[in-house]
């Protein structure tokens, strides 16, 4: 189990010194959500397998999962795939009719 990954990840969020959105642009905003994450579950993982005492990096944990709640996520295109699915064959059929019994 190497807890360097929560220490090194934990190192990148304090770098970006976030004080509101405008202090990060969106490429840097996209890393930030993503680090935000990876610290989230490594640091949720080790803490199912091992206990760590380290009680600042539970604290920082809670804080980084409310914070990952305010950042704005990256907007995406909607697809519609009605224009590019075509559906030419579909049939539906019964296959039984009746009670479905318990076996227990």
């Amino acid at each position: 189990m190497n807890l360097n990954l929560i220490y090194d990840t934990q190192s990148k969020l304090r770098k970006v010194a976030l004080y509101n959105d405008d202090d990060i642009v969106e490429d840097t905003q996209y890393e930030f959500r993503v680090t935000l994450r990876n610290f989230g579950k490594w640091y949720n993982y080790v803490a199912q397998l091992d206990r760590t005492f380290d009680m600042e990096l539970l604290e920082e944990n809670i804080y980084t999962s409310y914070l990952l709640k305010f950042i704005p996520k990256e907007k995406r295109e909607k697809v519609y795939i009605t224009e590019k699915v075509k559906l030419e064959y579909y049939t539906l059929q019964k296959d039984f009719e009746g009670e479905i019994m318990a076996c227990c």
